[in-house]
Formats: C-alpha cells, sequence, structure tokens
C-alpha cells in the first residue's frame, strides 16, 4: 500500500508507456506512477536510507533508460550512481565510491542529477565538487566539463 511521499525530488517519465517515476528522497525510494489505473508501486530502494545495493540514500536525479529499461538513479546521500533495472531488487554502482564523498575522478560528492547523449555517455552533476562530471559510456573515471557560465 502506498503511503504518500515523503520529499518527491526529481521525475522522469516512459515515452512509450507514459509510466513516471518519482525520486523521494526523504523514504530513500523511487516510485512508479501509472497514470492511467493511478497505481502507485516502489521500484527501487525504500528498505531505510542507506549503502547496501538494496538500498537507496536521498535519491534525487533520475533518468529512464528504454534501451536498457532501467532508471539510473543520482543516489545523493551514498555519493554514487546507479543503475537499477525495472523489477530488479538491487542497484549496480555506475560511478562513484559508493558512502565515500571526494573529488577525485572516480568519485563524487553529492551527485544531484544525472543524464546520456546519444552515445551512451554520462553527465553527473556533481553538486558537492560544484562540476560536471562526464564519464564515458561504460567508464568509472570522469573528467571534468569547465562551464564558463557568466551569472549575473
Amino acid at each position: 500500500m502506498f503511503s504518500g511521499l515523503s520529499s518527491p525530488s526529481r521525475i522522469t517519465r516512459n515515452a512509450n508507456t507514459g509510466i513516471l517515476y518519482v525520486s523521494d528522497r526523504g523514504a530513500h525510494r523511487v516510485i512508479r506512477i501509472d497514470p492511467v489505473t493511478r497505481t502507485v508501486t516502489r521500484v527501487a530502494g525504500g528498505n531505510t536510507g542507506g549503502n547496501a545495493n538494496t538500498q537507496l540514500n536521498s535519491p534525487n536525479g533520475i533518468y529512464f533508460s528504454s534501451t536498457s529499461n532501467s532508471l539510473v538513479i543520482a543516489n545523493s546521500g551514498a555519493h554514487n550512481i546507479v543503475r537499477w533495472v525495472i523489477g530488479a531488487t538491487t542497484g549496480t554502482v555506475l560511478a562513484g565510491t559508493t558512502g565515500v564523498s571526494g573529488n577525485t575522478a572516480t568519485q563524487l560528492n553529492n551527485p544531484t542529477g544525472v543524464t546520456f547523449d546519444s552515445m551512451g555517455n554520462m553527465y553527473v552533476a556533481d553538486s558537492g565538487n560544484h562540476r560536471i562530471q562526464f564519464f564515458r559510456a561504460g567508464q568509472t573515471v570522469g573528467t571534468t566539463h569547465t562551464l564558463n557560465i557568466l551569472c549575473f
């Protein structure tokens, strides 16, 4: 039974089915919402916050991949990015060192967003390090993208 949202943070959508996925930071989970049937189910995490592969820790940004039928989650509190195949009970780390923040090419600090380009390369908003980290497809060592943006 669904008990409501604690702290919804980000949302993504499966363009083929219309299914919505919402990261719920406070409940350490991602939920699935079927807009037709209004059915709500947990699809990732929700086993209290933590760093085990069955848990999420303050999930934030999420990306739905139709090619792999999975969610890629900016697992902010665990300082990593995880892939969670729809229907799976565990996630797989794509980037970052679980539970350890840092600013090296293999570490993240409170990642808040994640997206991919058409080549499968991953871009991470590494909030705690004030940078965008770029990971080539299948790689765990990132490079920092310097943004020359004038802010007012």
